[in-house]
Order: C-alpha cells, then structure tokens, then sequence
C-alpha cells in the first residue's frame, strides 16, 4: 500500500533543490532540542529529524536505549548527547535539565514524546497502582518537563514544547482507560499551558497520531488496520515531520493547537 506514495516520500532532493537547503532547515540550526523516550519508535525518529534539520537533541530515555540514538546521530554528522532520567521523578528531570543549560545555555525546543501503559484492565478490575503509574508516565511527565524547561525559555523568550497524545484520547481505549484519560489530559494541560507561555513567544501543541507502527505489538491486527485506516499504517517519521514543523519558525504563529496524523482513521473508527 506504502508503494503508491515512496515518491513523495523521498521528495527532499527535489524540494531542496527548488527552494534552497535553508528552507529544508526551517530554523531548526543549532537550536537545543531535549527529546523525551527517544531511545525507540516515535521519539527516536523525532530525535534523529530535529538533528537532521541542524538542532542539537539531548536524547532522553529511563533505560539506556537513547544511548544509542545519540549515537546513530553523531555517526551520520549530528550533534546529540544521552541523558538516561525517569521523567516522572521532578528531581530528576530538574538536574537533567540544569545540567543541559549549564552546557548549553538555553534549551529551545521541548518534546514530550515518553509514555506507554502499565497494564491493562476493566475499570473495576484495575489497581490504583497501574492508573497511577500509566498517569505519571503520560501526563505528570509532561508536567515535570515543561515546567523545568520554562525559565529558560522565559528568560530568552523563546521556545517549542510539543506534547505527543494519541487519539485514544478520544475514541477511549477498553482495558486501559488509564492511558485515555492521561492521553486526553495532555490535551488539557497543553492548551493550558499555551495561554500562560505565550507572552514569553513559547508556543505549545500537541500531537496526536494514530496506528503507528513501532513494533510488532497491537490491539488489532496489522491487517485489519490496513483494512480500516484509510492511508493505512503510520510510520514513525510521519509523526516526526509535524513535530518538526511545529518546532519551526514556520510554525510562529501556531500555539494550543492539537494535530493529528491517523491517516484519516477518527473517532468513528474502532
């Protein structure tokens, strides 16, 4: 299915040619990018397109694994550190995050990508211990993080903080309303936080993708995503590209926005 549209896919040249390589960049030159979860999926394809288009992404994960993706992208001649913390644990993100301004002096472009679940169960079934931990993951990691990157932010008015949701948010999710509700609380906590940060020149949004497929795992399977999503599955770098545009200085004027990339599959769907 992918086949229809590899042409598009691998347009850069092209585009660069036509419109110059700065364009390609999109201002995106020596800013400072801390990527959250970056060490797989989402967010290690996040971190490897920020480095692409000339930021330096301090590439964050709990267990090691970004170590890697800092390492793939000074290999290909990018600029990356790792920076192995628990975003739900604020002492941590704030020392991680002190110690980036004292070797950087800035950080300009926050992206909110770690999340997951910590197991599934009806509602009347689930322990508090697994709500609470999917909601530190999704929502409190959110808040720890953008809140120990503001004052730097502030300080230079100037900065991007785009929060990855997921479309569960809306259509629920059975077995895991955890993961809904956290995912839907993103929503809240970013529009929320776009109206306080905007007289500084920080914008803030969300994205919200749908079936993306970063393993092998899913609630479906794979065929029957092909069969109800109308583009078929999604790709990492398709999510990556809007988090890109958003971190951009084409995206000035662009702040409480939710943006979704489901290749058309909405709330209607399963």
């Amino acid at each position: 299915m992918w086949q229809r549209f590899e042409p598009f896919r691998k347009s850069a040249k092209w585009h660069s040619v036509f419109f110059g390589e700065a364009h390609m960049t999109m201002g995106l030159e020596r800013k400072v990018a801390l990527v959250t979860g970056a060490g797989r999926g989402i967010g290690e394809s996040i971190a490897k397109l920020l480095s692409q288009k000339g930021s330096i992404v301090c590439c964050n994960d709990i267990d090691g694994s970004c170590t890697k993706t800092a390492s793939d992208i000074r290999e290909a001649g990018g600029d990356a550190i790792a920076l192995q913390f628990d975003v739900t644990a604020s002492s941590q993100v704030g020392q991680a995050v002190a110690s980036l301004v004292e070797k950087f002096g800035k950080i300009d472009i926050l992206v909110n990508n770690a999340g997951g679940t910590a197991g599934q169960a009806l509602v009347h079934e689930m322990s508090e211990e697994v709500w609470e931990a999917t909601v530190r993951i999704n929502l409190k990691s959110c808040f720890n993080c953008s809140k120990a990157v503001l004052p730097s932010m502030i300080e230079r008015s100037y900065g991007r903080i785009v929060s990855i949701a997921s479309l569960r948010a809306e259509t629920g999710l059975e077995r895991d309303c955890a993961y809904a509700a956290a995912k839907a609380g993103v929503y809240g906590f970013s529009r929320s936080l776009a109206r306080e940060a905007a007289p500084y020149n920080i914008t803030v949004n969300t994205v919200s993708p749908g079936i993306i497929r970063t393993g092998e795992s899913a609630v479906l399977p794979w065929e029957e995503y092909m069969r109800i999503v109308p583009l078929g599955i999604g790709r990492p770098e398709d999510v990556a590209h809007t988090v890109a545009f958003l971190c951009s200085d084409e995206a000035r004027y662009i702040t409480g926005q939710v943006f979704h990339v489901n290749g058309g599959w909405w709330p209607t769907c399963k």
